[in-house]
């Protein structure tokens, strides 16, 4: 395969590189000819052309700066690699805008780059002695009937692991009826 006009300079270049003499006559014939572009400027001219020169060198400087502060290293070996995986990833998310980003927000939480929300459940702080109020009215005779059969049983865990089971009982009355008793 023929190489790139941009190659055969590179090689070109290598190739003086190693002769010594020949790298030297080039760096003259190359500071002559800078030289005589610039004698031939006038003085006004040549003050422009040095503040562009330095305008440019600052900016390409500050842009070296830039890309090497922000330069992380990326998965994909050049950027079409990158947008070709970029389309097939997009044309595959569904045209609804609110469907696109419940799916890239849960994929972003599967793969660890944003943090899972933590539901933290808020419950009324009720003292142990109203729950036991409460309990024993629901288990009067006038507001529920135990169940009378062998499996109508629940067994419950309390918060020493330890198992007690209970008659299942049901209400005679809605919720809003018991409460009025």
């Amino acid at each position: 395969m023929a190489k790139t006009a941009a190659k055969r300079a590179k090689a070109y270049r290598e190739r003086i590189k190693k002769d010594k003499v020949k790298h030297e006559q080039v760096k003259v014939k190359a500071r002559q000819r800078n030289n005589s572009i610039f004698r031939k400027l006038t003085d006004k001219a040549l003050e422009n052309f040095r503040a562009n020169t330095n305008y440019r060198q600052r900016k390409c400087r500050l842009k070296k700066r830039n890309r090497l502060i922000n330069n992380k290293p990326s998965s994909f070996q050049n950027c079409q690699s990158f947008g070709k995986a970029m389309k097939k990833v997009t044309s595959a998310l569904p045209k609804c805008d609110k469907k696109k980003k419940d799916v890239i927000q849960h994929l972003a939480q599967k793969y660890n780059l944003v943090p899972k929300p933590v539901q933290q459940r808020t419950r009324a702080n009720i003292s142990n002695q109203i729950k036991n109020v409460v309990h024993k009215f629901y288990l009067r005779d006038e507001v529920s009937y135990q169940l009378p059969g062998k499996r109508d049983t629940i067994v419950v865990k309390n918060d020493d692991n330890t198992k007690i089971t209970y008659q299942k009982r049901i209400l005679l009355n809605n919720l809003r009826e018991s409460f009025e008793l």
